[in-house]
């Protein structure tokens, strides 16, 4: 069994992002590998998959994070009731969800909890009578990534007020 993925290449002193298409197949060695590469830019995969940040799994961590800024207004606009706010000089997103009353407000921040285990990207939460804070932004390189963009976009089609 086989199925298509996207393979996303980001270059650390640009961020110039680089996406192939690629189908995912197990060898009769038992092993899995990448076969059938075509290299369509990032716009071109979109058009044709209609796969946006909320479709992105973030990857752990420690799987090449770098320093490097992400171009913000490549992302912002999937996410564009979060804000980016700078907290101790370092750069987050951030948003507010409301709520009818406390309990919505501690079901929708489970929600999250349990999304950021499966991703394994964790934000900080704030839950308060009638409102959830949602924060994210990448500890080990103090700032934003390209995961905190996807996950405040997952983090959005959580919500439901």
């Amino acid at each position: 069994m086989s199925k298509t993925v996207a393979v996303t290449m980001v270059s650390p002193a640009s961020w110039a992002v680089t996406v192939w298409l690629a189908r995912v197949v197990t060898t009769p060695s038992g092993m899995t590998a990448l076969a059938n590469v075509s290299d369509v830019g990032p716009a071109v995969w979109l058009q044709l998959t209609g796969v946006s940040l909320v479709a992105e799994q973030a990857p752990p961590a420690a799987v090449s994070i770098t320093r490097s800024v992400p171009p913000v207004a490549q992302f912002q606009p999937q996410v564009s009731d979060w804000d980016i706010v700078e907290l101790d000089g370092i750069k987050r997103l951030r948003r507010v969800f409301s709520f009818d009353d406390f309990a919505k407000a501690l079901k929708f921040t489970n929600k999250v909890g349990e999304l950021a285990e499966e991703e394994g990207h964790h934000p900080a939460l704030m839950t308060e009578w009638g409102r959830t804070t949602v924060t994210w932004w990448t500890h080990k390189i103090r700032g934003l990534h390209r995961n905190d963009f996807v996950m405040a976009a997952k983090t959005d089609v959580l919500y439901q007020p």
